[in-house]
């Protein structure tokens, strides 16, 4: 008979310590051996009955069936999330990407991809990695080793013809005079528009 614990048992060690419970101190006080390490190391890796196992394309066809579809709520997203903060991805450390697959995986073909709906830290992340970098200011024409990317209608479309590369000055400048705003303040950039216009 195979025996197991059943819902709702509460297991003898919920809530001790090493601190209030001997046992438990006992325990954590004991050295482990390189065995013992290794033995704990392989174990944390996944399913150990699984453990360097390859599965054929139709197993792992049948696999994705039956994972599509299934909906998660947004309570067990948030606790996965919590879960994996701060957490490094093993499965991607010390991976070199060909520059191939980074294509693949770069603009729209990333499951991330977010078009015109992007924030503004990404968007202007976005214009720098694409917008060909220039070593003068487009306003003043000064030489820079920094330049800002500035939007140039205030809307923050994502096309990189709509900013131009500005110096710390200029583009605080710009900014003061109502010149450019987040698309969310349009209304009271359009109003300054107006009266810079009268």
């Amino acid at each position: 008979m195979k025996k197991g614990f059943k819902k709702g048992h509460v297991p003898w060690n919920k809530g001790l310590t090493k601190e209030t419970d001997e046992r438990i101190k006992k325990y954590f006080s004991k050295p482990r051996s390189e065995e013992t390490k290794e033995k704990i190391r392989l174990k944390s890796l996944g399913n150990k009955a699984n453990l360097g196992k390859k599965f054929s394309d139709e197993h792992k066809r049948k696999i994705s069936e039956a994972l599509t579809g299934i909906k998660r709520s947004d309570e067990f997203k948030k606790k996965l999330s919590l879960a994996k903060t701060g957490k490094p991805n093993f499965k991607l450390r010390g991976r070199k990407f060909t520059e191939e697959h980074k294509k693949k995986l770069s603009g729209e073909n990333n499951a991330s991809w977010k078009g015109d709906e992007v924030g503004y830290k990404s968007l202007h992340e976005w214009v720098r990695n694409h917008k060909p970098k220039s070593e003068v200011c487009e306003k003043c024409k000064k030489k820079f080793n920094k330049l800002d990317a500035s939007n140039i209608s205030g809307l923050y479309k994502r096309d990189i013809k709509d900013y131009e590369w500005l110096c710390v000055s200029c583009h605080h400048k710009k900014d003061k005079l109502g010149l450019n705003f987040h698309k969310r303040n349009k209304n009271k950039w359009e109003e300054l528009k107006n009266e810079k216009d009268k």
